[in-house]
């Protein structure tokens, strides 16, 4: 299951954009980048950014960002 989501990302100098912040609800979770890496489907040409993010606490998140739209989805 997928959710969309508002998501607050950086994007430095050197670096592709990523995810620092995610906005679920009310909620405001600061997080880090732990893994990263891109899905393409070669027959429609859609590319997926995929994170593996973790909070302060330790939790863990997956998230993932439709390049051609820009949107961000949580799966749950």
């Amino acid at each position: 299951m997928h959710r969309r989501i508002r998501v607050t990302a950086y994007s430095g100098g050197r670096a592709e954009e990523r995810p620092g912040r995610l906005h679920l609800d009310e909620v405001v979770v600061d997080v880090e980048v732990v893994e990263r890496w891109v899905e393409e489907d070669f027959g429609t040409g859609r590319r997926r950014r995929h994170f593996r993010l973790r909070d302060r606490e330790g939790y863990e998140y997956r998230v993932y960002q439709e390049e051609d739209s820009s949107e961000w989805f949580l799966r749950v």
